[in-house]
């Protein structure tokens, strides 16, 4: 059986330990900015673009920020979770590393901003591991669950959808792979380990070392 030949990674939650400090900055920063908004509702975060989160913000909560503020304070505490806080997550690297002695193709397909990845780019210096590295600023702010930015990371490779793997955390960003037509192998947080959307992907995995074994198990 043939190999997936490319492995496409999400960030947060899957090679950046970065969702905790968003969850904890976000809980604080948006209570402040939104009267009657509870902790539970960061979940509906995860995943998405920086614009489409003030979008739902502005339009289902009632956000009063203009655009440009909100995207400044974001931008700042970006900076500090990614530059500062956040690790990466276990055998990450290791994975990377293994995958790219194989010589297989890898790409970083992310809701964040293209700053945001760099941050953690240079933080981390992952840079060398990918062919491709696609930002929701590649899809005018565009970001998970819509498969625009996973269409557009093919188109960019260039490789047929069935050689692709993603590895995916969240239930927007397994939605926005499986719409693209990609297989998906969900790396589930602690927050949403008996989800039920783990039932749209095609694997699961609790250690990121299984992702060149799985590599190894081909198409489906």
């Amino acid at each position: 059986m043939a190999l997936f030949t490319t492995i496409i990674w999400d960030m947060d939650g899957v090679l950046v330990d970065s969702e905790r400090h968003w969850d904890e900055m976000e809980n604080f920063f948006l209570k402040e900015a939104i009267p009657e908004w509870e902790r539970f509702d960061t979940s509906l975060l995860v995943g998405r673009s920086l614009h489409d989160i003030y979008d739902l913000l502005t339009e289902e909560y009632g956000l009063a920020m203009s655009r440009e503020e909100y995207v400044q304070k974001y931008n700042r505490r970006a900076k500090t979770i990614y530059g500062e806080k956040a690790d990466l997550m276990p055998n990450a690297e290791s994975a990377l590393q293994i995958l790219s002695t194989e010589g297989a193709v890898q790409a970083l397909v992310s809701s964040s901003t293209r700053e945001w990845i760099g941050y953690a780019m240079e933080r981390f210096k992952l840079g060398k591991y990918f062919e491709v590295i696609i930002s929701s600023d590649d899809v005018k702010g565009k970001g998970k669950p819509a498969p625009d930015i996973y269409e557009h990371a093919c188109q960019k490779l260039d490789i047929g959808k069935e050689n692709i793997l993603v590895i995916e955390d969240s239930e927007p960003g397994v939605t926005a792979a499986k719409h693209a037509g990609l297989a998906v192998a969900l790396y589930p947080s602690k927050e949403n380990m008996e989800s039920e959307f783990q039932q749209q992907a095609d694997y699961v995995i609790h250690d990121l070392l299984e992702v060149p074994l799985l590599r190894q198990q081909g198409q489906i």
